[in-house]
């Protein structure tokens, strides 16, 4: 019998304290903020999404872009794969906000 890939599940927030209240606590992801008009600022990995990105909405590495920002979460198994997803998207978007050679 086969097995089934998934698609890890994604979810878009604007990035507020506020709307941190409703992200699973101690779940690995990878992550992407973005302007409001869909441009991609930076990417990050975490193993618990909920705290980082209650860290992102008070003091963001993009903070001096102006104007809303929103949260793009993608779920993933375990932190090593976060790292993994994280590594090659930055490779392969090349976020303005994310240092080189990471």
């Amino acid at each position: 019998m086969a097995t089934k890939k998934t698609t890890p599940s994604k979810k878009t927030i604007p990035l507020d304290k506020n709307t941190t209240k409703d992200l699973p606590s101690k779940t690995p992801a990878v992550y992407k903020i973005k302007t409001e008009k869909d441009r991609l600022l930076y990417i990050g990995e975490t193993k618990d999404v909920k705290e980082r990105i209650k860290q992102h909405a008070k003091n963001s590495p993009v903070k001096e872009v102006t104007g809303e920002k929103k949260v793009e979460i993608q779920k993933t198994k375990s932190k090593s794969e976060a790292q993994a997803v994280e590594k090659n998207l930055i490779k392969k978007l090349q976020p303005p906000h994310n240092k080189k050679g990471k």
